[in-house]
């Protein structure tokens, strides 16, 4: 007879502590860290490669995740149903919104398949071309992994089991630095240099080992009859409950990484020193935003188990000490962003590129840490709320805030301030933060009125 495993309580400390969220959100900030980290390394390791292929990747990578991240919105909505369900002790409920967002993840890839074989040459901007576009496929014929990744991890999650997310996380990535130092740069006689195409490569050899780990614990003999994790047959009014509540997120991840592109656009219109600027600036707060990351999830974890549970109090001490825990790291981030700057800088630029390139540019690039460490706080804040929200299965305000303020608070300024008026490159972080601000207010009214109480995941 298959053992039964125990389930219940996430952690053993106490309902809405410090102890307990930091025990959850740890290791899935250590998660977020190890997969940003991913993207960072590209970025890096391709910069002291060439900037053009560094400038390309971050474009391309942008495009790449606005599908990639739009279907990750839906499947890893996952989570949430688990979450709820081991909340309310319905343990044999746990296995099928796990298999519909798998199934999801299939739909996903095949219709990546057809945008990347059709229309790639059209979706990435012809100046990103050159050193983008073999970087560009190779992850649009793979992304069906990132959703696939977030509905498999949502089961782990939702149960505040996070150890298994994390070591296979960190796995990937160790597989991905290597193979990106190797294939980007190649080995003489025996490996040819790849460039940019090499560190897509890796980038998908590393998502998929993530992948295979995770999938066959999610499969393993001891979870079968305990949360029905073999319950692989299409439900479809489960699947339509999991879109119900997920595509709002979609939605969101969607248009906001759209409007991230728009913006790279709009700078290489003005000069490619406007696009180094950028990138630069994005893919630190890229990385540092792992905290951010591993916080929300661990917020949203603790918050629907609470939901299930009908303990609505505990989730007003989460939301205090998960916003303790951002300030506390926040002002960490400040030494390296505001005091530190050129040690970030000379990461990216080698000595031959940072002799070459202009003092204002890194000046420019200075400034706009500063502006990055300020939405970065901001951006925290919002994603510890909107956490709460997604949750309870508030996804469609989360989707119009984050959506609509993406497009009226950064990309329409951004065009007005920079494409019009030519102001300095910094500024475009300048207006970021402007609209991290107003989502935050936005964000916070909703919280504050408790309409989310009122929601239900379940409508069959």
């Amino acid at each position: 007879m298959t053992k039964l495993v125990k389930a219940g309580g996430l952690t053993k400390y106490a309902p809405g502590s410090l102890k307990e969220l930091i025990s959850i959100s740890l290791p899935m900030i250590i998660t977020a860290l190890s997969g940003n980290l991913m993207l960072f390394l590209d970025r890096i390791i391709l910069g002291h490669y060439s900037l053009d292929a560094m400038n390309a990747i971050a474009a391309a990578g942008t495009a790449v995740f606005t599908f990639a991240f739009g279907a990750f919105g839906i499947a890893s909505i996952s989570e949430v149903f688990v979450g709820q369900a081991n909340g309310a002790k319905k343990y044999q409920d746990i296995g099928a919104p796990v298999w519909q967002m798998i199934w999801f993840s299939g739909f996903a890839g095949i219709l990546f398949t057809i945008i990347t074989f059709f229309f790639a040459d059209n979706i990435l901007a012809k100046p990103f071309h050159a050193e983008g576009l073999g970087y560009f496929k190779i992850l649009m014929y793979t992304a069906f992994l990132i959703p696939l990744h977030g509905a498999l991890a949502g089961f782990f999650v939702g149960r505040g089991k996070v150890y298994l997310v994390t070591t296979a996380v960190v796995i990937g990535n160790a597989v991905n630095l290597i193979l990106d130092i190797v294939l980007v740069f190649g080995i003489d006689d025996w490996i040819p240099s790849m460039g940019a195409a090499g560190a897509g490569i890796a980038t998908a050899i590393g998502e998929f080992i993530q992948v295979i780990i995770i999938f066959s614990v999610f499969l393993a003999p001891k979870y079968k009859n305990s949360f029905k994790t073999w319950q692989y047959k299409f439900n479809k009014g489960i699947f339509k409950d999991c879109l119900r509540i997920g595509t709002p997120s979609s939605i969101s991840h969607t248009l906001e990484l759209t409007a991230w592109y728009v913006i790279f656009i709009f700078m290489g219109w003005v000069s490619t020193d406007y696009v180094t600027v950028l990138q630069i600036g994005q893919t630190v707060f890229i990385f540092l935003a792992f905290f951010v990351d591993g916080l929300q999830r661990g917020v949203m974890a603790l918050c629907s188990n609470a939901i299930g549970e009908q303990k609505y109090g505990k989730i007003g001490e989460v939301f205090k000490k998960a916003i303790q825990f951002h300030l506390v790291v926040s002002a960490v981030f400040a030494i390296f962003l505001i005091f530190m700057p050129n040690l970030l800088i000379q990461g990216f630029l080698s000595d031959t590129v940072m002799s070459v390139t202009s003092k204002i540019i890194i000046k420019e690039i200075e400034m706009a840490f500063i502006w990055v460490w300020v939405y970065l706080v901001l951006d925290g804040l919002i994603w510890i709320i909107a956490g709460i929200l997604t949750a309870a299965g508030d996804t469609k305000f989360v989707m119009l805030i984050s959506a609509a303020g993406a497009w009226l608070f950064a990309v329409l300024p951004v065009y007005i301030f920079i494409v019009i008026f030519k102001r300095e490159a910094h500024i475009v972080w300048q207006l970021t933060a402007f609209y991290g601000f107003m989502n935050l207010i936005f964000f916070y009214l909703r919280y504050r009125s408790g309409k989310w109480k009122e929601i239900k995941i379940i409508s069959t």
